[in-house]
């Protein structure tokens, strides 16, 4: 849906509106590539509670499976491919105000790529962009985002201090709630400031006016009261007059997970596509049908998804640097499939070649041994017939070999 943003009432005296509250919600993306431990169900994290409190945490993974089903059908589904785990709850303590809570998730995904999923639900306040930039933004060493990524990495009561890897890739999505007002008016007066948290921008400058309205006519929801926007450093789901329905933000969501856990799988591929043609014949044949199996979600699995999962997942794959991951991928895969075709047409020779040596030698062998019986007739001499026969075959065979390796050669 395109959206146009009414122009603010320029009269000092006009009634000066009424500032914006809503209901926040937060899920943030931490994909991984390389996942020792990614389908390891007894992975666990410093600090984390049980959630017991309520079944909330519980009944999510429940609507999302549903929506899952129902955006991509029931044999994807069955296949198992994405598998979803609560591990727990994070005691956020004073770090940040109100009563927030942060359930962590495990999504993981039949590559091995994988993604730790944090919720934070939080009361209804009101719209403070720059707070939440501050607490979302993961190059911030200060901020909420970088010690829930700390917290996660410490695992299995591993509490030490030491340097960390960047996620492979950190995804934000801002799932807001504006009950009581209308889209256009809530965009005039936050369009900008939702595109500033939409790009996690720190900067107190102003964006210009033509970005901003170019931003919000990306919107790709559905629902005329409705917006939802993706960027390289995010994710926004805006819903108006609506109080918060969780299940209204799980199709986008979906996508999200999709797109973290298929980027980071493609980053993997292309890790190990790269000088894996030194490897046996056997090894590169499981790896070509792992990558295959890998790129299901890319090569069309999602194809049955509705038209906001495919816009959705159109624009994530551009924006995210999937098209060209796929693309790198696919290129190296040739390359080794190139590799296992050459090794392949090499044994052939190879067999070939020794067979020509084998039934070559054979031939002459017995062309000697039956010379040799007119010269020894007798049976006392049979000895001597066998012997001509063997260093006849053997050195014939030696010949024969020495000569296919020289023309060969050359």
């Amino acid at each position: 849906m395109t959206v146009t943003l009414p122009e603010l009432a320029s009269d000092p005296r006009a009634r000066t509106p009424e500032p914006v509250s809503v209901q926040a919600t937060f899920v943030l993306l931490y994909a991984e590539s390389m996942l020792g431990r990614s389908n390891d169900e007894t992975v666990i994290v410093a600090g984390l509670e049980a959630a017991d409190q309520d079944r909330a945490p519980d009944d999510r993974i429940r609507r999302i499976e549903q929506t899952e089903r129902r955006l991509l059908g029931d044999r994807y589904r069955q296949a198992q491919r994405v598998a979803h785990r609560l591990v727990g709850r994070l005691p956020l303590g004073e770090l940040i105000d109100g009563d927030v809570v942060a359930d962590v998730y495990r999504v993981t995904h039949v590559s091995g790529a994988a993604a730790w999923e944090v919720w934070l639900t939080s009361p209804e306040q009101p719209l403070r962009v720059q707070a939440w930039i501050d607490r979302l933004s993961l190059t911030l060493d200060d901020s909420l985002a970088s010690w829930l990524w700390r917290a996660l990495n410490r695992s299995n009561g591993d509490t030490h201090d030491r340097p960390l890897d960047a996620p492979e890739l950190y995804l934000p999505l801002s799932i807001l709630r504006v009950p009581g007002r209308d889209l256009p008016a809530v965009l005039a007066e936050t369009g900008a400031d939702l595109v500033r948290l939409l790009h996690l921008d720190a900067s107190r400058e102003p964006f210009k006016p033509s970005f901003v309205a170019h931003e919000l006519a990306q919107d790709f929801c559905l629902r005329e009261s409705g917006l939802s926007m993706l960027s390289p450093r995010g994710a926004l789901d805006l819903h108006c007059g609506l109080v918060y329905e969780e299940q209204a933000a799980l199709p986008l969501l979906i996508s999200l997970e999709l797109l973290v856990l298929e980027r980071a799988a493609l980053r993997r591929f292309n890790e190990r596509l790269t000088g894996e043609r030194t490897k046996r014949l056997d090894e590169l044949l499981q790896l070509k049908r792992d990558v295959a199996d890998g790129l299901e979600e890319y090569n069309g699995s999602l194809a049955i998804g509705n038209a906001f999962s495919a816009q959705s997942m159109a624009l994530g794959q551009s924006l995210l640097g999937i098209d060209d991951l796929h693309r790198s991928v696919i290129a190296r895969l040739d390359m080794v499939t190139f590799g296992i075709t050459t090794r392949l047409e090499r044994q052939s020779s190879q067999s070939s070649l020794w067979l020509a040596i084998l039934f070559g030698a054979i031939g002459i062998g017995f062309l000697v041994a039956s010379i040799s019986s007119w010269y020894y007739a007798d049976a006392s001499a049979l000895g001597v017939v066998l012997a001509w026969t063997i260093a006849t075959t053997i050195v014939t065979a030696v010949l024969i070999a020495v000569l296919l390796r020289v023309v060969t050669r050359e």
